[in-house]
């Protein structure tokens, strides 16, 4: 029951914060192309990856649910990674999921 709690709010979140970002996306309120506030994300080795170090390059941040969106999550990570387009010397992609680094682990342990 608390792991539906947890989906379900979840859910509810990001369509309140796609809602928000759909709204928003009227030109004369676009982000695009704007400053993006400060971060700082860990990968699951623990290397941080921080605006400030990445500064000057296009930083894509690809949100997603992680290990209970397999496989189509996992294929759109994959893909990121695998094009050019995102991962070259200007632009870099990052995924950013809900999981923590030991459920991560296990969850790659038992997909294919």
């Amino acid at each position: 029951m608390k792991n539906i709690k947890s989906i379900i709010l979840f859910i509810g979140t990001f369509v309140l914060v796609t809602g928000l970002v759909y709204l928003s996306g009227k030109k004369e309120n676009t982000l695009v192309g704007k400053k993006a506030p400060e971060f700082s994300l860990a990968d699951q080795e623990g290397k941080i990856y921080s605006s400030k170090d990445l500064k000057g390059k296009n930083i894509v941040l690809f949100f997603n649910e992680g290990a209970m969106c397999y496989p189509s999550c996992w294929q759109q990570i994959v893909s990121f990674s695998k094009d050019n387009r995102f991962n070259n010397d200007e632009t870099i992609s990052l995924s950013v999921i809900v999981d923590s680094p030991q459920e991560w682990q296990e969850a790659v342990k038992k997909m294919p």
